[in-house]
């Protein structure tokens, strides 16, 4: 019995396409994802249908956008792990968390750059940057706590699963957080508060309304399709 199981492991380890291929596969589902998350950005800034990007243009910049993320990801549990291994003096641990917190904001401005079908100026991403500086910090930290306290303490059948359940976990409030980031700007930007609580409307629910009817648009103002000139026509 253990000579077959050897063989078919060996079998399996000699597959390298199959290995390719799924790496081809998780990659573009990590793609989608970040596609996803480029009509949320745009849709929220009510960039209008026709100013966004295409297919093609989309996935590329979803790549970018998938590159960026990974290495804001990976740079904030390095230096996370570091402050939970090592000991280190106070204002050490308080420079670490600074530097992570001011990467991960140059990495969000630079997705918010790279995603959106409109220019925006750079400060009007300055706060939800910051807000997701400091939720990837302390979300990685948290991260870390998890695998140093609850992971590393399972055994080998039901570690992959606290593994696979942490890291699920982990991706959802990171991309809860980017929204919330990104609405954060949007509402200070276009100055959507304080919204109405009755049936009448004040000037951001108006602006509110506009921005909704504005992120819809399929053509230019300027440009209108020929089944439309034709309907307007008298007779």
């Amino acid at each position: 019995m253990a000579a077959q199981v050897s063989a078919q492991v060996n079998d399996l380890s000699g597959q390298g396409w199959i290995a390719l291929v799924s790496v081809l596969v998780s990659l573009w589902g990590a793609i989608g994802v970040v596609r996803v998350l480029q009509d949320a950005v745009n849709t929220m800034w009510g960039v209008p249908r026709y100013r966004r990007p295409h297919f093609v243009n989309k996935v590329g910049r979803g790549a970018v956008m998938l590159g960026l993320l990974g290495f804001a990801v990976i740079a904030s549990a390095v230096v996370a792990g570091v402050t939970l291994a090592v000991d280190l003096p106070v204002v050490a641990t308080v420079g670490a968390a600074l530097a992570n917190i001011a990467l991960s904001a140059v990495v969000t401005v630079a997705i918010y750059q790279l995603v959106l079908g409109r220019s925006i100026p750079y400060r009007q991403h300055l706060p939800g940057a910051l807000i997701m500086g400091v939720g990837v910090w302390g979300l990685t930290l948290i991260g870390g706590l998890y695998v140093q306290r609850v992971i590393a303490r399972m055994t080998s059948v039901f570690g992959p699963f606290a593994s696979t359940i942490g890291l699920l976990a982990y991706v959802s409030l990171l991309i809860q957080i980017f929204v919330f980031a990104t609405e954060v700007n949007v509402v200070r930007s276009k100055r959507l508060w304080p919204r109405a609580l009755t049936v009448e409307l004040g000037e951001p629910d108006l602006r509110a309304i506009a921005l909704s009817m504005q992120r819809e648009a399929l053509f230019a103002p300027s440009i209108v399709p020929s089944t439309v000139e034709e309907s307007a026509e008298p007779g």
